[in-house]
């Protein structure tokens, strides 16, 4: 005898399920960098890779440089880390295109498609990476 055994059946998921996701993580980033006081956390670096090799890795002060361009505090972001800026308005870019895509319903983001026939851009995107952690290995000594 044989005992029926309960599959799992993957529904779809909205596209707009999935797009309120990263709206909701996106903000929930940005209320973290205005009103959580970070004071005591830029105190001790706390990235594993920096207490391992004593080198910073890709994202070392990333944290900082976001909260102090939420704060406005451009100078000290971009010596933090410069790619700090460029994420936050890169979150703020992104948060438009989001509810445009949510407001008309669309099934698909065309920057999708730009991308995929484009592969120079995620080599210029890798060697943009590359050359900040590069920077801040130098700086670092």
């Amino acid at each position: 005898m044989s005992v029926p055994v309960a599959r799992a059946v993957a529904r779809p998921v909205s596209p707009n399920a999935l797009r309120g996701m990263w709206v909701g993580l996106i903000l929930a980033g940005w209320f973290a960098a205005l009103f959580i006081p970070w004071e005591g956390v830029f105190r001790h670096r706390t990235c594993p890779f920096f207490h391992l090799t004593n080198l910073p890795c890709p994202a070392c002060g990333m944290t900082r440089a976001c909260v102090f361009t939420a704060h406005g505090d451009w100078f000290p972001a971009l010596l933090a880390n410069p790619l700090g800026p460029a994420m936050m308005a890169a979150s703020v870019i992104t948060l438009g295109v989001l509810a445009v895509l949510i407001a008309t319903n669309a099934p698909r983001w065309p920057v999708e498609d730009y991308l995929r026939d484009r592969p120079w851009i995620r080599v210029a995107a890798a060697a943009i990476l590359i050359l900040n952690w590069a920077g801040q290995i130098a700086r670092s000594w």
